[in-house]
């Protein structure tokens, strides 16, 4: 597991400025103060709060979406028509994180809602406890990968004028200046930029997701939602170990 690190400052003491820096919810902060990333990060008990420690440390916001994606398919029970919206919202965020490319991920997302408002269990559609939630959490991360993709090609899009106006001043042509693609991640030194702008709505959204996901197994399992903290955020940190280094 790659170390963490502090994405604006070298020092560790700066560490609860840069989640108050990114708007992290108040009782992280609180809860970080005598905790280095690290630290934090092995023994978070909420899986909402790793969400939200994992971007502000410069994980790939990519691999954050694909993550939590991955995790609420396992909770998507085998030949049920009744979670094809939930399926589908999941599938398509999935393939937008991959491709990068613009795919239909909000009309996903609103199926996914429009699932968890109205789906109700009949004779003829059988619902496990926490079909909402895991619908909600779908939504979330459809909503979180559309983020991306649009954060990524804005970030592209100013890119390649800004490298075509510096090549128009010394003569050259614009490729002379091109960078090589990254994968989107915060760094709270740019905050006041609007690509990080835009990724943060994708952390906020993953983070949801993460909190949809613990209600859904904790229904399901007939569990606490504590005990469900702990165990979805075990899952997301191996998850997370079998990640694709290229998304």
């Amino acid at each position: 597991m790659a170390e963490a690190r502090v994405v604006n400052r070298s020092e560790e003491n700066a560490w609860p400025e840069v989640l108050a820096q990114i708007d992290a919810p108040a009782e992280l902060q609180l809860w970080v103060q005598t905790r280095d990333p690290q630290h934090a990060l092995d023994i978070c008990p909420r899986a909402d709060w790793w969400v939200w420690l994992s971007a502000a440390t410069g994980q790939s916001l990519a691999r954050l979406v694909w993550v939590l994606a991955k995790s609420a398919q396992r909770m998507v029970p085998p030949s049920s028509a009744a979670y094809a919206p939930v399926e589908h919202a999941l599938s398509v965020a999935l393939e937008c994180v991959r491709s990068g490319a613009s795919v239909p991920c909000g009309e996903a997302a609103a199926e996914a809602d429009l699932a968890a408002s109205h789906m109700h269990a009949s004779f003829r559609t059988s619902l496990e406890p926490g079909y909402n939630p895991l619908a909600r959490a779908a939504a979330w991360v459809a909503r979180a990968s559309e983020g991306l993709a649009v954060a990524k090609h804005r970030s592209e899009a100013r890119f390649l004028d800004d490298a075509r106006r510096r090549a128009s001043l010394v003569g050259v042509g614009f490729d002379v200046f091109s960078r090589a693609p990254t994968s989107p991640a915060l760094d709270a030194r740019l905050l006041h930029t609007p690509d990080q702008r835009d990724l943060l709505f994708v952390v906020a959204a993953c983070a949801e997701a993460a909190e949809q996901l613990v209600q859904a197994s904790a229904q399901r399992d007939r569990q606490s939602a504590d005990d469900e903290h702990v165990r979805q955020t075990e899952m997301l940190r191996e998850l997370l170990d079998t990640a694709s280094d290229a998304l």
